[in-house]
């Protein structure tokens, strides 16, 4: 496994920027996980797959409780601490449809966030895990949740001028026939969710410390799980231009 000790550079307590070139403004990337473009006022998140843990335990495994209580805490944060005008999800915000049955918890909690942020507009890239959110295919809940946020859905991908959103990057272009860059020169910035990419550095001898982390290659950014109960793919450091860990609140530059 590749690490990238060498070169690690601690870039900030709770936010790192970026100039995007091609978009003549500033990306700011934050220790709870979310990429947001300053001059529109627009954040992006993935992958927070709210009521696993609920999900499993009715399952009969016995997981802890209290994820989706931190991941909603890094929600409002985000939002309490931008002036958004766009909060663009890249998919997976439930984990199962069983997550919006136990007497309506989480919907409930998801309205309450809502009313308490009433001014983004909230965009949901549907992913994987979003069956149930898919127009035409929701369940009672489903349409109650769809409609207490004024979720605006998206298929495969969130457009805007000189810039993408995807759930699975990969799987986007190869089901949609999407082309990266066809109607835009420059190629736009992508941002991608989906693999929950990790990072392990070699601490020492026989230690390793696991990270979250955002990743570059070119244009386009690839983002952590925001979730907080998610896991992580391991990614090889020397297939990104940059890589960008996540500790304790911390952003640390790998790359």
């Amino acid at each position: 496994m590749t690490t990238r000790t060498n070169r690690l550079r601690p870039l900030g307590p709770a936010t790192a920027t970026w100039s995007c070139q091609g978009l003549d403004e500033a990306i700011a990337l934050t220790a709870q996980g979310a990429i947001v473009f300053l001059q529109r006022g627009l954040a992006m998140v993935a992958d927070l797959h709210l009521g696993k843990t609920q999900t499993l335990r009715q399952h009969g495994l016995a997981v802890p409780e209290g994820s989706d209580e931190e991941t909603l805490e890094k929600l409002e944060a985000l939002l309490s601490s931008w002036p958004l005008k766009k909060l663009v999800i890249l998919g997976d915000l439930v984990h199962h449809q069983t997550a919006l049955d136990g007497h309506g918890r989480l919907l409930e909690k998801l309205i309450g966030l809502r009313r308490r942020w009433p001014g983004p507009a909230f965009h949901l890239v549907l992913g994987n895990h979003d069956r149930m959110l898919k127009p035409g295919c929701e369940t009672p809940l489903a349409r109650d949740l769809v409609a207490a946020l004024d979720l605006q859905r998206h298929s495969q991908l969130f457009v805007q001028e000189g810039l993408r959103g995807y759930h699975d990057i990969a799987d986007a272009y190869e089901r949609e026939g999407v082309q990266e860059g066809a109607d835009e020169q420059p190629e736009p910035w992508q941002v991608s969710g989906h693999l929950h990419p990790a990072v392990r550095l070699r601490l020492g001898p026989g230690q390793w410390q696991r990270l979250a982390c955002f990743t570059r290659s070119g244009r386009r950014w690839m983002l952590p799980a925001f979730g907080a109960f998610t896991g992580g793919f391991d990614i090889q450091p020397a297939d990104y231009d940059e890589i960008v860990g996540l500790l304790d609140g911390q952003l640390l530059g790998l790359g």
